[in-house]
């Protein structure tokens, strides 16, 4: 099956939307260590979550991986690529300076999207 991945982009504007949304309304909760200098909120789980959940009803021919939870339906084809919160150390500082990272990848070639919540008007490229 080939999708032609412009039709995709609407369905990322809204994943990366309540993606935004939940960083912009929660506080970030229990810290996860994750290394010596790495680290998880609770946010980051609950983006990941709902995000996963959103792409795999929407999408659910295409795989995914999240930088917290690892990844679902994975294979040769179509795969969406989610860090929740992109400078989650920002985020717990309350340092606007934090986003959500979302990429579609193909074998062939990336599409990538990022939204930055942080900041009065979040911006969104797609490729």
């Amino acid at each position: 099956m080939t999708i032609d991945t412009r039709t995709l982009l609407p369905i990322a504007e809204r994943a990366v939307s309540i993606a935004s949304e939940i960083i912009r309304i929660k506080a970030p909760g229990v810290i996860t260590a994750k290394g010596d200098r790495d680290m998880a909120t609770e946010v980051d789980y609950a983006v990941e979550h709902a995000v996963r959940e959103f792409l795999a009803r929407e999408t659910p021919e295409i795989g995914f991986l999240g930088e917290e939870e690892g990844g679902s339906r994975l294979g040769d084809g179509l795969m969406w690529a989610l860090d929740p919160v992109d400078g989650t150390a920002n985020f717990l500082h309350g340092i606007p300076l934090c986003g959500v990272s979302l990429g579609l990848v193909d074998k062939d070639a990336p599409h990538a999207w990022c939204d930055r919540p942080a900041v009065p008007r979040p911006s969104l490229r797609g490729g």
